[in-house]
């Protein structure tokens, strides 16, 4: 878990008042099948609190751009795509298996920086009660 994915994942633990189970993962949500292994890659989800039903995904620019540092357009994946097409076929079909499975699935997007120096934590607490509220998820005060 980077920087950025475990600091927006405290938050929401916090205004949850419960820790959520962090890159858990499930035999629904399945990468391409590998033709060397004959093996296909449970997808890992950001987190998730069961009893919710809540999966939090957290989206840094690379979920949203191009960015040639993760992406390595170079090399062909199991899918037979780069890393960044790769990752956005991924992200789109674990995600939507876990709708499909019942769970609330909440998209929480990254703006700005890998950087943590320039966060307000106050603000983004705010920010993500917010998101919380809207989508009708009770924070652990309720």
């Amino acid at each position: 878990m980077g920087a950025v994915e475990e600091y927006v994942v405290s938050l929401l633990a916090e205004i949850l008042g419960e820790q959520p189970e962090r890159g858990k993962s499930y035999p629904w949500a399945r990468g391409d099948t590998s033709q060397k292994t004959g093996h296909a890659r449970q997808l890992p989800f950001d987190a998730v609190w069961e009893t919710r039903r809540l999966i939090v995904e957290v989206d840094e620019s690379q979920h949203r751009q191009s960015e040639p540092f993760f992406d390595h357009v170079e090399t062909l994946t199991v899918s037979g795509v780069h890393r960044g097409e790769q990752r956005r076929i991924y992200d789109q079909r674990k995600r939507a298996a876990a709708r499909r499975e019942g769970y609330l699935v909440l998209e929480i997007p990254w703006k700005g920086s890998r950087s943590l120096r320039r966060r307000d934590r106050e603000t983004d607490l705010q920010l993500y009660r917010q998101i919380l509220r809207e989508t009708g998820v009770t924070d652990g005060s309720a």
